[in-house]
């Protein structure tokens, strides 16, 4: 299934815009389990561990849990795709949750650049759209220090990063980062990925995104012809090991080859073979960019 960066979220109308991301940074800031387009829910477990349902792939938001309406982002202005926010640390994630809070990607809230984890398809039915449950829900959870993703692959599924920039004080959920001052990406992996015993690891980048499609789609790509991300298989054993992805190794991306200076998402995608049912049960840990 040929990828894309179809994520969508609602656009308010221009004298909303301003109100609406305020608003949605200071629900982020309490902790509001809230929509946007990398889909995230965190939501605590009966251990009290942070855990995260997340949609994937064309795929509307995530669902409030403490029965408050679900608050879906606008669009970032177009301005925003233009910048880059470049990316100084090394560390990723390790997933040690701060204390009280969820374990943070690429840095803590309100950093210039942070984020989380997700997974698709989710496990519950998104509150800003019409789609119902799916049923093979892919769980992603993060405890223990590391991040631990299972269910059943029956359809397209996957899991990846998801990032925020902050821009005084304003928080959008589409943007641009630079990661050309490191040559790879590493990670610890191991558990089971399915019947091919193979991940395909995606890098997007804004070039090989397609175009925001109306005002209701949220999107950095200028891709208007066959769009596709670069990315590379990895193999995956019961084993955990840790793989590293040079830059050089992510081929295929169109219109354009892969470019370090202007990615929009991460991604790992199962390899389903097309029909079936299949237990996966994977862990993940220490993600980091290499020199």
């Amino acid at each position: 299934m040929a990828s894309s960066d179809l994520r969508t979220a609602l656009m308010a109308r221009p004298r909303d815009r301003d109100v609406l991301l305020s608003l949605l940074a200071a629900l982020l800031a309490i902790g509001f389990a809230a929509c946007t387009t990398e889909d995230v829910d965190w939501t605590p477990d009966a251990a009290g561990d942070a855990t995260a349902d997340a949609g994937g792939e064309g795929e509307g938001g995530s669902s409030s849990t403490d029965g408050s309406p679900p608050v879906c982002p606008t669009s970032p202005p177009p301005s925003l795709c233009t910048m880059t926010f470049p990316i100084a640390t090394p560390l990723v994630a390790d997933f040690s949750a701060p204390v009280g809070g969820t374990p943070p990607v690429f840095g803590v809230y309100g950093a210039p650049v942070w984020g989380g984890v997700y997974a698709y398809p989710g496990a519950a039915a998104d509150p800003c759209t019409d789609a119902a449950p799916p049923p093979y829900p892919i769980l992603s959870e993060m405890r223990d220090n590391q991040w631990r993703i299972t269910g059943t692959l029956g359809t397209y599924s996957g899991f990846g990063l998801w990032w925020n920039c902050t821009v005084g004080v304003n928080i959008y959920p589409v943007c641009v980062i630079d990661v050309s001052t490191f040559s790879a990406i590493q990670f610890d992996i191991g558990g089971n990925p399915g019947p091919t015993g193979t991940l395909v690891f995606q890098v997007r980048t804004a070039d090989d995104s397609p175009v925001a499609t109306g005002p209701t789609s949220s999107s950095c790509g200028t891709c208007s012809g066959t769009c596709a991300f670069a990315s590379t298989t990895i193999p995956v054993t019961s084993v955990r090991t840790s793989v590293t992805v040079p830059w050089a190794n992510l081929t295929g991306g169109a219109p354009r080859a892969f470019d370090p200076h202007q990615i929009t998402g991460m991604e790992w995608q199962f390899s389903f073979p097309g029909s079936g049912e299949f237990p996966i049960d994977l862990v993940v840990d220490d993600i980091k960019l290499l020199p």
